[in-house]
């Protein structure tokens, strides 16, 4: 005998990220789901309601790019992850590339990274390029402004320069 299958608002919400996106995701319910109820709060979706969440979404760029951010945990921080940091411009440098790629770049503290580390190493005639999903994001990262959390691992040098 077929299990019963019981309807689960977040599961619903899940789906339609991942249909709108073409990304199959593993999140954190209970962080996510905060999130989520957020959202919906915010643009009047009741929860338990679903089709009415993909009707407004698949209708505004806005709540659309909104809803994605709620699936998409963004924590960066300048010199996350340096010894893989690095690497890039070490690669970069050996085999004399030209243009780097970072995917996804959330607010850009990653682009910003690796373009201070390619001037502290010399290597300054090289394009980085940041691409996100989320065009929230990339407006935040062109304004460059950040927050104490995110300069942590900054010299005062480095924050001036």
């Amino acid at each position: 005998m077929k299990e019963k299958q019981f309807f689960s608002p977040f599961n619903e919400y899940k789906r339609l990220f991942e249909f709108l996106t073409g990304c199959n995701i593993k999140c954190e319910k209970s962080i996510v789901e905060r999130r989520l109820k957020r959202f919906l709060e915010k643009f009047n979706i009741p929860y338990k309601n679903p089709s009415i969440a993909e009707q407004k979404i698949k209708s505004s760029r806005e709540i659309k790019e909104e809803f994605f951010d709620v699936f998409i945990p963004v924590e960066s921080y300048f010199f996350r992850e340096k010894d893989y940091l690095n690497l890039v411009i070490e690669i970069s440098q050996k085999n004399n590339l030209k243009k780097i790629l970072v995917v996804p770049c959330a607010y850009g503290e990653t682009v910003y990274s690796i373009t201070i580390l390619g001037k502290e190493k010399n290597h300054t005639d090289i394009q980085i390029t940041g691409v996100d999903i989320s065009s929230t994001a990339i407006e935040k990262a062109k304004k460059g402004e950040y927050p104490d959390y995110s300069l942590k691992n900054l010299t005062s040098f480095q924050r001036e320069n």
